[in-house]
């Protein structure tokens, strides 16, 4: 039994992925973002940078949506 256990964690181990977005900001327009906006600035090189006055946490998301058709790009 623990050798089934092992095997189905090492495949969906296996199956995890990460991925992340691009984007370039340069409409320095961050009003689509959600989260802690005001902790982050974009920069003269049109990339987001952190601004916060205090040390911590960070973060902001927005929502994806994918079209119909859509090309995937990965480097193994």
């Amino acid at each position: 039994m623990h050798r089934l256990y092992l095997i189905l964690i090492i495949t969906l181990y296996g199956m995890t992925s990460i991925c992340q977005i691009e984007e370039d900001f340069d409409n320095n327009d961050l009003s689509n973002w959600q989260g802690a906006i005001s902790d982050f600035k974009i920069n003269d090189q049109l990339r987001l940078q952190l601004n916060a006055i205090d040390g911590g946490q960070s973060i902001i998301y927005t929502d994806l949506s994918f079209p119909d058709s859509l090309t995937w790009s990965m480097d193994i």
